[in-house]
């Protein structure tokens, strides 16, 4: 039902470590760890642990949910709920083993559509799809709602001696519904017979579900419960119930293949009763499909090619899907495989038998009696603890029916007066109180977790990736949709006669068209290249939108037939995008109109149910673009009416060619054409379809293949050779490096260099450089494929720009080389393409291929042949993204590399070997193993790397995550300035990274810790350790203690004193206790000229000017003491310099004058 857990919470008083994987036992049920330990150290002898237990149920998220035929993990399935449930229950036992299905409730199929889930969100899903619970006990999974005691509850209420405790609390959660409409679903329902688009209920019927009747409106859209007492209460809500719809689900008695190679099956069933014909069933332009629910095919459609009613045998038209080709040896039908029939009006005793009360309506009216049982009354969620007094004394009869689903008879003096059963949904036991666990009850089926729902939005993907595979809503057509625009133009064009129906027509040429609709979109009026328009219909806003773009008319404004017309005399209009209002009346049909004026090149879209002639209204011109088709099945048929067909003899001119369902089409251009198709040659045919191409190519196939295996061979014995002579050279230029640094090494090692010893130096330096030329030579004739010849192509590039992006060229290329060009591309509007030109020279349209843009193209030379410019052509000005960009020789394509030369500006110079060969520096070492890597993988040198036992080699080493590159080690760049680490961004913005590390040692960092030391970043800077702080405001505060009890504190500047007016900028505070000789502040000047120790000032006070103000304590002098109190004297002349003061006081205070009073 929900999360079943165990917590353990304890202390141990030394270190343990408890891994994953290790299990419990608590009250006969295993628990495991699956996720590690919570641990807290308070000190040395005392760690805290938090572990928390998964029991064997919540085990199922390790394991994920597959399919189980090909075993993917994104597939949409429907089935029943016992299948859904077997199929966890394999993936389950696929790994571990034990695994069974318990209970299931019986339900019609449902889809439930898996994106990536593991198997305990899948069974969430499956419960949630089929409005139930589940239960695991033990290794058996059970789908149905979890109910024990329910016809002998536990009674409980609030009270001494009653079961719970204070504290008891009731939500409301959900009012009781009064009334409950339902939807069936659409599929094989003919509405023109049936008389509604979905399934009904049956109609003033009457059903009873657990004691309790129901009755249908006479309509059947909806049921009540019968004789109900609302007491004027209405509360109605809806069910959806389209996955119920009349249906025969068949079993394949057997199958034939027709044909292995060409993918024909047929499948046959005997137990189709011989009225139930259904190619007389077959809704009028539908086709027959065969949906298998079971089997390798299981989750898959089929259309039928033809249906045998005598020997009830269905043939199978094969499909692409998922890149395979079904049906096949795989994934096959077999006997047992349960399939469905669809598009068909099946037989009433398949829609509604009120007699048996059986068939798809009396299916949903079940389903529905069912839902609006379990929300008869008002749900409501009580939760209380356990009156563990009670619950001890009475353990032996109530501990066993306290429990996941069990009934309680709750009631309350105040708040529930009458007695309720009601389930428990949630219990919470603590292991050393078992006797007081909290309970929580409710009426309500369980809901499921905000995980389980945010699971279920992400996972609609997957059905509407499905849904997608089977409609094209741009351009299917139908029968039906070509029956309805014949007459759209037969109004639309009055010049013509009316249809003909011929069985045959024979004829020497035929011509499909209208003057007035010759005409094409074009990227522009200086560029006119035929460009793709787009048109099609909402049909979530049922909304025709129409994509802007440039009109170029053909035939308007000249009757002469002239091959050299000049480009000039054209007509063009620019025309915006178009959306139209909302189309609700799905039985009208309308004609989508280019208003284009005679005055401008301005146009627009217009959307008319009447036809409009050509020049009808004064000044413009009414171009028909397309009709559009009536509303069937939620989707209306467009057909674009410009252009025109011609048909002789020995040939066909038309722009496009389609399927019926838009899925496969030719699209011929003015310069290449444009296939989207599921190309089959088969085997038998592949040699005439050769032959009818070209008498010359079966002969020139043969001879080119001899030839290019001759010359695969000698390419691949002399690329060989190649390396190998490579590889000898630079093995060769490493010996004289090692034989080099040897020598110098003896010959430094005792001080002295002899004249012998420097001549033997020299000899290996100049054999050195020898072996290093001839290394760089045969490196460099070492043929490097799929090279990249674009500059800075790595860049992702952002904007709304017609021109988006120009990139140069690292070489220049040949008129007529062929090379291919490959670019990542996002398009903020739907209808966008990607066009490339060279100065003003169109080379080629990109087509996506596997989620990337490509095309190969012969290269044309003009003003520009060092440059490629990229245009994405739109027509509503929102943002594109392009990167990624690869042009390389050839017609192949291969994975994105960067152009040497890019990767070259941050690698290491070879040249700087010519200027250090002397000294054999670090560089010199550097390009040694540079050079190494450049033959070693020989397609990319730039990605050279060598391993020998635990040493690595590299240029460069970055890692990063799924944002992209953060950090790295780079040993590129010689100067004092060049990074070796950094950390915090990618390797082209290394020299801005956060942290970083200069090749000189120098070390760059915004903020970090070393040792005590705290170096912030913030709206202010400052540095901390221990008791010392110094922050970018001027701050200064250091606090320390001695061993003798003495404590210290300079405090300058510091906020917390400095915020008044009676406080300074400097404060020193020094104590002791005991024995201790201190002093805050010592100033001692000595030596020069002139000394002092201490200068004092103060100037400018409003009220004072306070130099030295001593406000406690002795001014001693040269160990003199201060004196205290007054001195009277009487003035005597004396020494030099000495005045008689007489009738004068002098007040002295610490040694300081004070006061001159006159006395008289």
């Amino acid at each position: 039902m929900g999360e079943h857990t165990l917590t353990l919470y304890f202390s141990l008083s030394t270190y343990t470590d408890i891994p994953t994987g290790a299990w419990c036992e608590f009250a006969n049920e295993r628990y495991t760890l699956n996720q590690p330990a919570k641990i807290v150290k308070h000190n040395t002898r005392n760690f805290e642990y938090t572990l928390t237990m998964d029991s064997e149920g919540a085990n199922l998220k390790n394991y994920k949910f597959r399919n189980p035929n090909d075993k993917t993990l994104k597939f949409p399935f429907t089935a029943s709920p016992r299948y859904h449930v077997q199929i966890l229950v394999d993936c389950l036992n696929m790994i571990d083993s034990g695994w069974q299905v318990g209970n299931c409730i019986e339900a019609s199929e449902k889809l439930v559509s898996y994106n990536h889930n593991n198997c305990l969100e899948a069974l969430e899903m499956i419960a949630k799809a089929f409005e139930t619970e589940y239960e695991i006990i033990g290794k058996t999974i059970h789908l149905h709602k979890v109910e024990y005691f329910k016809n002998n509850p536990l009674p409980l209420q609030y009270g001494k001696g009653k079961g719970f405790k204070t504290g008891v609390s009731r939500t409301t959660e959900q009012s009781r519904i009064t009334r409950l409409y339902a939807q069936g679903g659409d599929r094989n329902i003919d509405r023109s017979k049936y008389g509604n688009k979905e399934l009904l209920l049956p109609k003033s019927q009457e059903y009873t579900y657990e004691g309790v009747t129901f009755v249908s409106d006479d309509k059947g859209l909806s049921i009540t419960i019968k004789n109900a007492q609302n007491n004027g209460f209405v509360n109605e809500q809806s069910l959806d119930l389209s996955h119920i719809y009349p249906k025969r689900k068949g079993t394949v008695s057997g199958f034939f293949a027709v044909d292995i190679d060409k993918h024909f099956y047929d499948i046959f069933d005997d137990s189709i009763p011989q009225a139930l014909d259904f190619n007389a069933m077959q809704i009028k332009g539908e086709k027959m499909l065969i949906y298998f629910e079971s089997g390798m095919l299981s989750g898959r459609e089929f259309e039928v090619s033809n249906y045998n009613h005598a020997e009830k045998r269905f043939q199978l038209v094969p499909k692409e899907e998922d890149g395979v080709t079904m049906p096949n040896d795989i994934f096959r039908p077999n006997i047992g495989d349960e399939y469905s029939v669809y598009n068909m009006q099946m037989p009433n005793a398949y829609i509604s038998d009120n007699a048996t009360k059986s068939g798809a309506s009396w299916e949903m009216m079940k389903e529905a009696c069912k839902y609006l049982y379990e929300n008869r009354t008002d749900l409501f969620t009580f939760t209380g603890d356990l009156d563990g007094i009670w619950a001890k004394k009475n353990w032996a009869n109530v501990g066993g029916r306290l429990k996941m689903g069990a009934y309680i008879n709750f009631s309350d003096t105040e708040f529930q007066r009458t007695p309720v059963p009601i389930r428990i949904v949630g219990l919470k036991e603590y292991v050393n109180n078992p006797y007081s666990p909290q309970i929580e009850l409710s009426n309500k089926v369980q809901g499921h977790s905000f995980a389980s729902e945010m699971r279920k939005l992400q996972n609609q993907e997957v059905y509407f990736g499905e849904l997608n595979k089977r409609t094209q809503s741009l351009t299917k057509r139908s029968w039906r949709d070509a029956q309805e625009t014949i007459k759209q133009i037969e109004a639309a064009f009055p010049e013509y006669t009316k249809s003909i129906v011929p069985a045959t027509v024979q004829t020497m040429m035929a011509l499909i068209g209208n003057k007035s609709t010759q005409f094409d979109f074009v990227v522009s009026k200086t560029n006119p290249i035929k460009a793709p328009h787009t048109l099609y219909f909402d049909k979530n806003t049922k909304q025709i939108n129409a994509g802007s773009g440039c009109l170029k008319h053909f035939t308007l404004g000249t009757t002469d037939i002239n091959p050299n017309r000049d480009a000039n005399s054209y007509k063009y209009w620019n025309i915006p995008a178009f959306v139209s209002g909302r189309l609700d009346d799905k039985a009208k049909t309308y004609y989508l109109y280019i208003k284009a004026s005679k005055n401008d090149e301005t146009a627009e879209f217009i959307l008319s149910e009447n036809k409009i002639d050509i020049e009808q209204e004064a000044g413009y011109y009414h171009f028909l673009y397309a009709t559009v088709n009536s509303e069937y099945e939620g989707d209306r048929g467009i057909a674009k009416l410009n252009g025109f067909t011609e048909i002789t003899g020995g040939q066909i001119k038309t722009d496009k060619i389609t399927s019926g369902n838009g899925q496969q089409y030719i699209h011929l251009f003015d310069d290449h054409i444009e296939i989207k198709a599921n190309l089959k040659i088969t085997d038998g045919n592949k040699t005439e379809i050769k032959q009818l191409v070209s008498p010359d190519l079966l002969s020139l196939e043969n001879r080119l293949k001899q030839y290019s295996n001759q010359q695969v061979q000698g390419e691949q014995q002399a690329r060989t050779q190649a390396i190998a002579t490579a590889k000898t050279a630079t093995e060769a230029y490493a010996r004289a490096q090692s034989e080099l640094t040897k020598t110098q090494a003896i010959a430094a090692a005792d001080g002295k260099i002899t004249e012998a010893e420097q001549r033997q130096i020299q000899q290996l330096q100049l054999k050195l450089q020898e072996t290093k030329t001839f290394a760089q030579q045969k490196v460099n004739e070492l043929n490097i494929g799929g090279r990249n010849l674009l500059r800075n192509s790595s860049q992702k590039i952002t904007n709304n720009n017609y021109n988006i992006a120009s990139y140069y060229l690292t070489e220049k290329l040949k008129e007529g080389d062929l090379v291919t060009l490959s670019i990542k591309a996002q398009f903020g509007y739907a209808g966008s393409w990607i066009e490339v030109y060279n100065g003003g020279t169109y080379l080629t349209s990109l087509t996506k291929i596997n989620g990337v843009f490509t095309s190969s193209f012969f290269w044309k030379t003009n003003e520009s042949p060092s440059n490629l410019i990229i245009y994405v052509l739109s027509g509503n000005g929102t943002n594109n993204t392009i990167e990624w960009a690869k042009l390389e020789r050839g017609n192949k394509p291969t994975d994105w590399t960067p152009a040497p030369e890019d990767v070259w500006d941050t690698m290491v110079d070879l040249g700087i070997i010519d200027k250090n060969a002397m000294n054999l520096t670090e560089a010199e070492k550097a390009n040694v193993k540079f050079i190494n890597g450049m033959f070693s993988k020989g397609a990319d040198y730039t990605n050279g790397t060598e391993v020998v036992k635990n040493t690595i080699t590299t240029g460069a080493l970055t890692v990063g995550n799924t944002l992209g590159g953060n950090a790295g080690i780079n040993g590129a760049g010689l100067s004092g300035e060049s990074i070796r680490f950094f950390a915090g961004a990618n390797y082209r913005d290394k020299e801005r990274a956060p942290f970083r590390v200069q090749d000189d040692g120098s070390i760059y960092a915004s903020k970090g810790q070393i040792g005590n030391f705290k170096i912030e970043s913030a709206s202010e800077t400052s540095l901390k350790a221990n008791g010392l702080t110094i922050a970018s405001e001027g701050l200064i505060r250091a606090m320390g203690r001695g061993k003798d009890s003495r404590t210290t504190q300079v405090r300058i500047n510091d906020p917390e004193i400095f915020k008044t007016v009676d406080k300074s900028a400097i404060d020193v505070y020094t104590s002791g206790f005991g024995d201790t000789t201190h002093s805050a502040m010592k100033l001692e000047s000595r030596g020069g000229r002139k000394s002092t120790a201490l200068i004092l000032k103060a100037i400018w006070g409003q009220e004072e000017s306070v130099a030295l103000d001593v406000l406690e304590g002795d001014v001693k002098i040269r160990g003199n003491t201060n004196f205290y109190g007054e001195i009277r004297m009487h003035g005597q002349k004396g020494y030099s310099n000495t005045h008689e003061i007489s009738n004068h006081r002098i007040t002295i205070v610490n040694g300081i004058i004070t006061n001159i009073e006159y006395t008289g």
